[in-house]
């Protein structure tokens, strides 16, 4: 119980990390009792970080006592559902703004319905999930969110299988990087008119990428940071970018791209664009 005397005569602590450290199942109980004598200690406490601790959902009762959380980070825990996570974000967790619960398992899990509740929430990470689509079905729910991170999770069969499926509609930053989707995926953004970044390299995208003639489809003008790296891609890609008035970063690297790739009739780009690119990918 070392941590808790560390604590004595910090009641305005704002900020605690309790990352990597020795607690795993087998220490439980241990943990709940220390999480929940803390919470009682740092009553204005913002930022928790308990990550790289093997725990399970089994924690997750115990973080009711920080009602004042504005942060939390439990990347690796070992979760693997939505167990007592809809109970905790629909009461205690209603103020949250950033949520890391990457590196977990939610397969198959509603995750976006379980995590409703967090009306303040504008930061979810959710790489490294094993998630389906099925996962993220409701993640329009999160009506503040801003940046969502869905990397590495083997994502596909876009948007077909995800019926009705929206993104939340103030987005500014979205990252889908190595997954498996295909040309649809981009589609999907089409409404997200405060969309900033997006990264989706080390998909399935490949060819020219022209689909203006998908259902009205127009890219979010308000983009400045596009990722299409290590895809498919042929040289006619550059073409999608000359509405993009406000881009400043275009990557392309280790796609299909031969010889120069002409860009004059972009006359709307400014001039201090950088268009990263590299050599083709090797047969």
């Amino acid at each position: 119980m070392s941590i808790l005397s560390c604590l004595d005569g910090l009641s305005s602590l704002k900020s605690l990390s309790l990352a990597d450290l020795t607690f795993d199942s087998t220490s439980l109980y241990t943990f709940q009792i220390v999480l929940e004598t803390i919470s009682s200690k740092l009553l204005h406490l913002e930022v928790l970080d308990l990550s790289g601790n093997n725990l399970t959902n089994e924690i997750l009762p115990s973080l009711r006592g920080f009602k004042s959380l504005k942060e939390l980070y439990l990347d690796g825990i070992r979760l693997d559902s939505d167990l007592h996570i809809q109970e905790l974000c629909a009461t205690i967790l209603k103020n949250l703004e950033i949520l890391d619960i990457s590196n977990n398992n939610f397969n198959n899990t509603d995750i976006g319905s379980a995590l409703s509740g967090l009306s303040s929430l504008k930061n979810l990470n959710l790489a490294w999930n094993e998630i389906t689509p099925k996962s993220i079905h409701n993640i329009s729910k999160l009506r503040s969110l801003e940046i969502l991170d869905l990397g590495e999770n083997n994502l596909k069969l876009w948007p077909a299988e995800n019926h009705r499926f929206a993104w939340p509609s103030g987005l500014q930053v979205l990252v889908l990087n190595n997954n498996d989707f295909s040309n649809d995926i981009i589609s999907s953004i089409s409404g997200l008119s405060h969309l900033k970044s997006l990264d989706a390299s080390s998909n399935n995208l490949k060819g020219s990428l022209d689909i203006t003639e998908n259902h009205g489809f127009a890219w979010p003008s308000s983009l400045q940071v596009i990722s299409l790296s290590s895809n498919n891609f042929s040289n006619d890609i550059i073409s999608f970018i000359s509405d993009l008035s406000r881009l400043k970063s275009l990557d392309l690297r280790s796609n299909n791209l031969k010889g120069s790739l002409d860009i004059t009739d972009s006359y709307n780009l400014d001039l201090a664009i950088s268009i990263i690119v590299s050599p083709s990918k090797s047969p």
